[in-house]
């Protein structure tokens, strides 16, 4: 068992492990696998985190890496990156897997040991990918059980789904590639079968023994495995469904052994409260994501209304490896204001290495070299200074709650405020965004006070990004409110301290 818990809503950090060791590696001038890390080579940051992501250790397919040398496409797309690219930063997908033992490149069995005991001493938990929607198109199992696997006719083997092949021939065996019904298959990967039973055995008994080496696992398109997503997706093909889900058989029988594990899944199509249902501790939030790339503060607003039980087995996040840049996205402004509400929000909290230096280029997963980027000041600096305060001012335990900003609109749709308040025994923190390009006035209105024959209440009200302190009764906040003056995309943070024994 691990000698640090998790919380409830933790902050997770993503490390892209093959370039990050390939990083320390030119750095400290000799070979740095996850067997020689010590605490001096982990990112600085780290210190704010409760967890840390550790993408794609596992062995990846041989097959598949022969794909990404000879796909011009792939190619193209990572030269975007690292416009220097050779064969050899090609290592194939870490999606693409041909075992669940950790790569012998990045120190295999012996390596992640070290690693994660290390970053327990570090109070870090690890998490690890867990990808069960398909496996690399070499795969033991897939000779050794083809039973586990959506399969073929003759027939099929030169169809194609989008105009990629859809199937594969292994061995005596037709397989389906990998696939999420919106897009082409994956052709570095054989989809499973979620139907079989031995299937599922196989990934009780797989995670079991990941479990040795980690705190958790972040599931790969978890929704793609729900009876009704496969006959939606495979129709007959699968066969029929089992009278249980494959989630709800095989997170209860990993947690029965190691309770304290933490299941994390990659879903869309609003099926978050689905997957929580089978099981799942937390869910990406993508339907946040969506909001705030694309939508208003309304839907935001909107959004974050839900049942807050439910919001606290959501992850937030503006980047993931899938994703782009969220400052190249949505610019330097946009971005920190959208981190911060991502940072703020109830639930689990997910930041990719690189999002808090602002750096602009999205890494293909099949690379093992990545181009440096140099950080962006003025990203850089606000997460210097909001990370440590939320750190120390939003321990877990504390109560959430969606503000009401009032000003001089007509109605919901033109309030260009989004506003939080976090709530502990000793002290609250404000969190307002102006989650609009233009500037914003407006007053934040707090209770009165509960007893009319107490004596007025008084507030240490401290700026986190002016250094500033006021002091306010409670009677001024409820008649007069707070007032708020933000530029486009700005933000706010107070922290707000009762002063003892005012008069």
């Amino acid at each position: 068992m691990s000698p640090v818990t998790w919380q409830t809503q933790p902050l997770i950090y993503q490390i892209n492990t093959w370039p990050w060791l390939r990083e320390l590696s030119d750095r400290y001038e000799r070979s740095i696998t996850l067997a020689d890390l010590e605490p001096d080579m982990l990112p600085p940051e780290l210190q704010y985190f409760d967890a840390v992501w550790l993408m794609g250790v596992w062995t990846r397919s041989p097959a598949g890496r022969e794909i990404a040398h000879n796909l011009p496409s792939l190619h193209e797309e990572c030269r975007r990156n690292l416009p220097d690219l050779t064969l050899d930063d090609l290592v194939g997908s870490a999606f693409s897997i041909f075992s669940y033992n950790v790569d012998p490149a990045l120190g295999g069995a012996a390596g992640i040991a070290h690693a994660r005991d290390m970053l327990h001493d570090q109070s870090l938990l690890v998490l690890l990918d867990f990808v069960p929607n398909h496996v690399g198109t070499d795969n033991p199992w897939l000779l050794d059980h083809p039973d586990w696997f959506m399969q073929g006719s003759p027939a099929e083997l030169y169809s194609e789904d989008h105009g990629v092949r859809a199937f594969q021939q292994v061995g005596d065996y037709i397989f389906a590639h990998g696939r999420d019904p919106y897009f082409p298959p994956w052709i570095d990967t054989i989809q499973v079968n979620a139907f079989s039973p031995g299937l599922r055995q196989a990934y009780i008994d797989t995670l079991r023994q990941v479990a040795e080496w980690c705190d958790g696992v972040r599931c790969d398109t978890a929704m793609l495995l729900v009876t009704r997503i496969v006959q939606k997706t495979w129709g007959g093909r699968a066969g029929d469904p089992l009278p249980t889900e494959i989630w709800s058989d095989v997170i209860p029988a990993v947690k029965e052994e190691h309770p304290a594990f933490k299941f994390i899944a990659e879903v869309y199509w609003d099926m978050e409260w689905e997957l929580q249902q089978q099981g799942f501790d937390f869910c990406y939030d993508k339907v946040l994501y969506d909001k705030l790339t694309r939508d208003s503060p309304a839907g935001i607003r909107a959004h974050l209304r839900a049942d807050l039980g439910y919001q606290q087995k959501l992850l937030r996040f503006i980047e993931n490896h899938d994703e782009p840049r969220a400052t190249a996205q949505l610019g330097q402004q946009r971005a920190k204001a959208a981190g911060l509400l991502a940072l703020t929000a109830p639930g689990a909290k997910l930041v990719l290495e690189g999002q808090l230096q602002g750096h602009l280029l999205k890494v293909p997963v099949q690379l093992g070299r990545r181009q440096l980027e140099q950080s962006i000041p003025n990203v850089e600096r606000f997460y210097e200074v909001v990370l440590p305060f939320l750190r120390e001012n939003l321990p877990d335990g504390g109560q959430w709650s969606l503000i009401d900003v009032q000003g001089a609109w007509d109605s919901d749709a033109e309030n260009p405020f989004i506003g939080f308040l976090w709530t502990y025994e000793t002290h609250s923190v404000l969190i307002v965004v102006n989650y609009s390009s233009r500037a914003g006035n407006g007053a934040v209105y707090f209770p009165p006070r509960q007893n009319s024959n107490e004596d007025s209440l008084e507030w240490d009200i401290f700026d986190l990004f002016t250094g500033q302190s006021l002091t306010y009764s409670q009677d001024t906040l409820h008649e007069q409110g707070l007032a708020i003056i933000l530029p486009p995309w700005g933000t706010w943070i107070l922290k707000m301290t009762p002063v003892p024994d005012a008069q």
